[in-house]
């Protein structure tokens, strides 16, 4: 077993991930605790994911030049030093711009610790199993932890209380991240790599497909509270949807052997769909909670392939390494459109949807046909 698969640096790669993801898993609840506590209007609910989301594609963005070229123990420990520090400053924060600014911070370390658990993972031999695992424990923990509180606090989640959370779960996943690597490759195969050039089509697929899934997510809660659902049964589905999320990856992994990666992803990605067009035309809240319920499971199975996908394209990792990026590009812009067509009374649910679909479609059958066999190959290896 290589270094970069023994259980130490698999747990450490889990545990990054879960710190690098952890305010996208929460970001229904974070919008809605930082809209009471500011008074934000929809677009500067949009605002919290833009303003978070673009410093972590910026820095992403640089991912495929330094990925083979600073130990990643040394990325790791700045990238946990950014978000403890951006943590602790929002938490104490008066006002919504001091709140984006330690977001920024936050959204900086993020984005370092998350370019190398996706090149990591694209470079195993199984990257569609780490992919759901990965995804699992993405939702899972953050899903505990809203479960927890929101049964302790009786549904209701401060501003501070939660921020406090986060700043504990990321301190937990420091700690457990000790087993990482200093970096994958070696001396030989380095040359390899800085070689490799990145496939941008699919990573602008991945873009289209997760943006529309990201303004979803980031106004589910903003969704029922414009319905007038009670905020406990809000908080209890939401808590649901991060469950279910986590459930949806390990249905991937079931599915890889007996289907077709990209007919799998493609079939997850029309039941997601018909769901959102049920969310869009019905308000009662029994199909709020189907949604909720549903959704997210149905997209945690199509990310793995979809992810899978990217990483096929690219044997050397360089294109996995822009995948965070893809993804902040995506959170970024997503939200902050459906908050602008939302408050110009347009069908925001319909137009993520199509987005979803569209970029899935394009991902799995048309740019990277032969994406997930060339995974089922790397298996083998």
């Amino acid at each position: 077993m290589s270094t970069l698969e023994s259980r130490a640096s698999i747990t450490a790669i889990v545990a990054m991930s879960v710190a690098a993801v952890l305010v996208f898993s929460l970001l229904p609840i974070i919008s809605g605790a930082a809209a009471e506590r500011f008074a934000l209007s929809p677009e500067q609910i949009g605002l919290v994911a833009f303003y978070y989301f673009l410093p972590y594609a910026l820095v992403s963005a640089a991912a495929s030049f330094w990925i083979y070229r600073i130990s990643w123990r040394k990325v790791r420990n700045l990238g946990f030093l950014l978000m403890v520090l951006g943590l602790a400053a929002a938490t104490v924060a008066t006002s919504f711009l001091w709140m984006c600014l330690g977001m920024v911070l936050v959204a900086a370390g993020a984005a370092l610790l998350f370019p190398v658990c996706m090149t990591a993972s694209a470079l195993m031999e199984n990257p569609s199993r780490i992919f759901a695992i990965r995804l699992t424990a993405e939702q899972m923990v953050p899903a505990v932890m809203l479960v927890s509180v929101t049964l302790l606090l009786g549904g209701v989640i401060q501003f501070k209380t939660l921020f406090l959370l986060m700043l504990a779960v990321v301190a937990g996943a420091a700690l457990m991240s000790l087993g990482l690597p200093v970096v994958s490759q070696t001396h030989e195969s380095e040359s390899a790599a800085q070689a490799a050039k990145v496939k941008y089509g699919p990573l602008i697929a991945l873009v289209l497909n997760f943006a529309g899934y990201a303004a979803l997510w980031a106004f589910f809660e903003r969704v029922g509270a414009a319905r007038h659902f009670d905020s406990g049964f809000i908080a209890l589905w939401l808590s649901v949807a991060l469950l279910t999320a986590g459930v949806g990856p390990l249905f991937a992994m079931a599915l890889e052997v007996r289907v077709r990666g990209n007919w799998a992803g493609m079939l997850a990605t029309l039941i997601l769909v018909a769901c959102m067009v049920l969310l869009a035309k019905l308000e009662s809240p029994g199909v709020y909670a189907v949604a909720l319920t549903i959704i997210p499971m149905a997209y945690g199975v199509s990310l793995v392939f979809l992810l899978s996908a990217v990483a096929a394209s690219d044997s050397q990792g360089k294109t996995a390494a822009l995948m965070p990026l893809g993804l902040a590009t995506g959170a970024a812009v997503g939200p902050l459109l459906f908050g602008y067509l939302w408050a110009a009374e347009q069908p925001v649910i319909l137009f993520a949807a199509v987005s979803i679909a569209a970029g899935a479609y394009w991902l799995l059958f048309q740019g990277s046909a032969s994406s997930y066999q060339h995974t089922e190959g790397r298996r083998d290896v």
